[in-house]
Order: structure tokens, then C-alpha cells, then sequence
């Protein structure tokens, strides 16, 4: 059985996007990429919206495209962006509208992860690198974790596959 809708917020590198894809599989349901939304939405990739209009405008137009995708897909796996939660009530809406799962992974790990996949679709982080962006995750996480750690589920997924913690999220439903 699967909730009717279930957001997974973390910070960017937790795997929300894999992770998601795996769950929303699994139940049958709508896998929606906020980010995605968000793109489509303005008609340009996350990082130009950040480098032409500005982090304040990208907020602003996030918490217009969460509260839009909340009436439009009432049953569905929403990966948030890693800032989501803490803008402009985000969190709130997401309370009420349905099921969070925080993707806890300690800095070092995103750190390694991001590396490896590259930071140039990662506006607030592309521009960092080794101990500086260590200390940028480390600081981001901490003024984010009061956000994350509102949600119904926390998985510590520090270790662990997307797929291991799919299953791990599947488990708990």
C-alpha cells in the first residue's frame, strides 16, 4: 500500500530522484522531479533561472510549482529540490498534503557523490570545490536540517544504494 502522496526532500546528491523513480515503480504510481516542473514551467534549465533571475525569483517559482503539482497529481512521489521544504511554507503545504521522507546523508558522502556526478546542474554548489564545498553542504545542512527533519520518515541512507533505500522506504509503508 502506498500513501496518496509522498514528498522526499534531502540535500541535493541524496539520491531523491533515483530513489523516487524506484518507489513510484513499485506503487504504480506518478514520479514528478520538482526541478523538472520548475523547468518546464519557466522554460529554462534550473541553473539559467539561478544565474539570470536569481535564487529569491527560482524560490518564488518553486513554491508556485509545489502547490501546482500538489492539485495535480494527487497520487504521486514528489522528488523536492534540497532547498524546498525551507522556503515560503513549502513545508507546511507538504505536511498536509501528504507523507515526507527525509533522505539523510552525512556531507562527506553528498561531497563524494556530487564529484562523481558533477555539480554543473547544481546552481548553489557548481561554483565549489574539495574542503569549500565540504563546508558549504556542511553548512546548508545544518540551517536545512530543522526543515528536513519535520518529515513523517527519516531514512539514513549514509552507505546506502538508492535501491536499498527504496526498499528500506517501502518497508515502512
Amino acid at each position: 500500500m502506498n500513501p496518496r502522496r509522498t514528498f522526499l526532500t534531502g540535500m541535493p546528491g541524496s539520491g531523491k530522484s533515483t530513489t523516487g523513480k524506484l518507489i513510484s515503480r513499485e506503487w504504480g504510481i506518478d514520479f514528478i522531479d520538482l526541478d523538472d516542473q520548475i523547468e518546464a514551467a519557466c522554460g529554462m534549465h534550473v541553473t539559467q533561472i539561478f544565474s539570470e533571475k536569481g535564487e529569491d525569483y527560482f524560490r518564488r517559482k518553486e513554491a508556485e510549482v509545489l502547490r501546482q503539482v500538489v492539485v495535480r497529481y494527487p497520487t504521486s512521489v514528489i522528488a523536492c529540490g534540497g532547498g524546498t521544504p525551507c522556503f515560503y511554507n513549502n513545508i507546511e503545504v507538504m505536511q498536509t498534503s501528504g507523507a515526507i521522507i527525509y533522505i539523510e546523508v552525512d556531507p562527506a558522502e553528498i561531497f563524494k557523490r556530487l564529484e562523481k556526478e558533477g555539480k554543473e546542474k547544481r546552481p548553489l554548489l557548481k561554483e565549489h570545490s574539495g574542503e569549500e564545498l565540504i563546508k558549504l553542504l556542511s553548512d546548508k545542512l545544518k540551517n536545512r536540517v530543522p526543515y528536513y527533519e519535520r518529515a513523517r520518515h527519516i531514512i539514513a541512507a549514509t552507505g546506502k544504494s538508492p535501491e536499498m533505500v527504496a526498499e528500506e522506504i517501502l518497508r515502512s509503508f
